[in-house]
């Protein structure tokens, strides 16, 4: 997670010349093409199976499509992850060896989860930083401008003392 460097700067305000050979992919929330909502394994967490179907009525469905194979393998990662965190709920402490109370077993299966899932989500952009690094920029439905950069492009007034 730490080791991919800085975000890159925006593409408006980058003074280099020499940009990367492929453009942006731009997705917006109106595409008429839905996604067929692949089928989850049978077993898993109700939470999971809400994720999943949030996950796949979003704008990165269409992106990551083709990747339903590693996609179902996140969101099974999700689900051991949950059940993990929901038996470290119940007994957070166990005996050890020597007689002394340690940490549940369930916590490491949680900090391992966390790390595969942190890898996954990087690889397949689904963060703000992953995207921008992949060059995916995911517009407002209807080309709108979303809330947020309209509050990044308010210009500075020049009459605040500060």
């Amino acid at each position: 997670m730490g080791n991919h460097g800085p975000l890159p700067k925006d593409p408006a305000r980058r003074q280099r010349r020499n940009k990367p050979d492929r453009p942006d992919l731009h997705l917006s929330g109106t595409e008429d093409a839905p996604v067929e909502l692949p089928t989850l394994p049978a077993g898993v967490l109700s939470i999971t199976r809400e994720r999943w179907d949030r996950f796949w009525a979003g704008p990165l469905a269409r992106l990551l499509g083709c990747d339903v194979m590693e996609i179902e393998r996140l969101f099974l990662i999700y689900d051991e992850r949950e059940r993990a965190y929901r038996r470290f709920q119940r007994k957070r402490h166990v005996q050890g060896s020597g007689g002394q109370p340690v940490l549940a077993p369930s916590w490491k299966v949680m900090v391992d989860c966390d790390r595969t899932i942190d890898r996954m989500v990087d690889k397949l952009g689904m963060t703000a930083a992953s995207r921008r690094r992949l060059g995916i920029v995911i517009e407002a439905p209807g080309g709108e401008r979303g809330e947020v950069d309209e509050l990044n492009s308010i210009e500075p007034d020049d009459t605040d003392p500060r």
